[in-house]
């Protein structure tokens, strides 16, 4: 079965975490978050409502995600690792055109995605799944996940 790994981001800074992994044609996408330090660097009045997803990519403040374009509708879930904003804020944006894909996270990661939800877009297609640590959830028949867990600075991890 092969296995194929996409480092997206967050590989060389803290910020714009993403990565997807294909196993045998599936994809999943583990975070998609941005850096808050580019952020921060735009003009002072930068309202990040009035700037377009591709925009944001551009100035490098979310991950840029061209590399699985063609790999879009193979994309079978979204999982987040916790809720850190450099690992779920660009989630609201970036996630609808996986329109088929649900996001998981764990109970808290995911109230604090509905709030970033409501705050940047108002609501996704995408179907939110809570995930207890310990738990697992088959996304597909090559894909099972399973949270187990770790510590780290924010709730369930």
């Amino acid at each position: 079965m092969p296995i194929e790994l996409f480092s997206i981001g967050g590989y060389e800074e803290a910020g714009r975490n993403m990565s997807a992994i294909n196993v045998d044609g599936e994809i999943v996408i583990l975070d998609m978050g941005w850096e808050l330090g580019k952020f921060l660097l735009l003009p002072q009045n930068t309202d990040m409502h009035q700037l377009t997803t591709q925009e944001l990519i551009e100035k490098d403040v979310f991950p840029n995600d061209e590399i699985l374009l063609k790999y879009r509708s193979n994309v079978k879930a979204i999982i987040l690792s916790h809720a850190h904003l450099d690992h779920i804020s660009a989630v609201p944006r970036m996630a609808p055109p996986y329109l088929k894909a649900p996001i998981i996270g764990t109970p808290f990661t995911i109230e604090v995605l509905k709030s970033l939800i409501k705050d940047q877009v108002g609501r996704i297609p995408n179907k939110l799944i809570p995930l207890n640590p310990g738990s697992k959830y088959e996304i597909s028949k090559n894909i099972t996940l399973e949270f187990v867990y770790v510590t780290h600075s924010t709730l369930q991890c």
